[in-house]
């Protein structure tokens, strides 16, 4: 019940996160930002820079559909959050939501922003206020926080390089002249186009994290349950097949590593934790999870000696490195 009625509103707080993305045509949030060099030089007119922004990031957008396989894996929060709590619909809508109202606030406000920003700030004020002890913080810096922080140092550092390199070579001139226009207006070009590009799949990440994750997300929640009871054995089956199953359907899934990664995970953690208490036989294990790895590349699966050398023992370890 609780689903069907916060299923409209995640899409409504979506678009409304895509319209405040878009809004305010004076330059907060808008396409406007990336040609506000040619308005401000008087390159070109203030509705020229418009209309230049709006094609170009436009041609974005439009590449983004056909890109978006690597880059909506890009934008999602995968691993900062357990992937049950990732697919909850309440989780969704707050961090939509807390995007989307702080989005449109800035817009208000004149204050240039970033909707890549804005969803790790919702995807992690949505984790500390669902389940803090459950937030990765080290995921968080090294996936999300560290590249944020270390893409305006590297385009300094371009931009100054660049820049005496090209006064060193003598190819800028002393004053401006046709040549350097066309090249600022090609450039403003490319940075609406790259916007395009990358704001669509950061937007969108949210309703396909929606759709698959409320299909998948309640097998964890399962095995956590037969665990407690003290039903590790069944656990031990049961997470197999959940394996399976997951595997299966991510191979019939566009973009399944946005899901499928993360939650087999979990699922791997919770097999391992009942196999600590089940105590299978090992050998017959090692060859389900060689028949695994051979079916499927996860990491999961390639973490499995490692990660159970002290279930396996000697005779589980020997048959996993046995040829066939």
């Amino acid at each position: 019940m609780l689903a069907s009625v916060l299923e409209p509103l995640i899409i409504i707080a979506a678009l409304a996160l895509a319209y405040a993305n878009g809004a305010n045509a004076n330059g907060a949030n808008a396409n406007f930002k990336g040609v506000a060099s040619l308005f401000g030089s008087g390159t070109v007119g203030y509705w020229g820079a418009v209309k230049w922004a709006t094609v170009t990031t436009a041609a974005g957008c439009l590449v983004s559909v056909w890109a978006s396989g690597s880059l909506l894996a890009a934008f999602t929060g995968k691993g900062l959050v357990p992937s049950e709590l990732a697919a909850e619909p309440r989780f969704l809508f707050a961090v939509a939501a807390g995007a989307g109202l702080a989005n449109l606030a800035a817009t208000r406000l004149g204050f240039p922003v970033s909707t890549t920003h804005l969803l790790l700030g919702g995807l992690l004020g949505a984790g500390l206020g669902a389940r803090p002890e459950a937030v990765n913080f080290q995921r968080l810096w090294e996936t999300f926080v560290r590249p944020l922080l270390l893409a305006p140092v590297l385009a300094i550092a371009l931009g100054s390089a660049l820049y005496y390199g090209m006064r060193s070579l003598r190819w800028v001139p002393e004053a401006r002249n046709r040549t350097l226009d066309v090249l600022h207006f090609l450039s403003g070009g490319a940075v609406c186009f790259a916007r395009g590009l990358t704001e669509p799949p950061a937007v969108a990440t949210w309703r396909e994290s929606d759709a698959i994750g409320n299909q998948v997300a309640p097998i964890g929640s399962l095995l956590r349950h037969v665990l407690e009871e003290k039903h590790a054995a069944d656990a031990v089956g049961l997470a197999e097949y959940a394996l399976e199953r997951i595997a299966e359907l991510s191979m019939g899934t566009q973009d399944s590593e946005v899901w499928s990664v993360p939650l087999l995970d979990d699922v791997g953690e919770l097999h391992r934790k009942a196999c600590l208490e089940a105590r299978p036989d090992p050998v017959l294990l090692a060859r389900r999870w060689k028949r695994f790895r051979g079916r499927w590349s996860f990491p999961v699966f390639d973490r499995f000696p490692a990660a159970y050398e002290q279930i396996l023992g000697p005779d589980g370890l020997n048959e996993w490195q046995r040829r066939g």
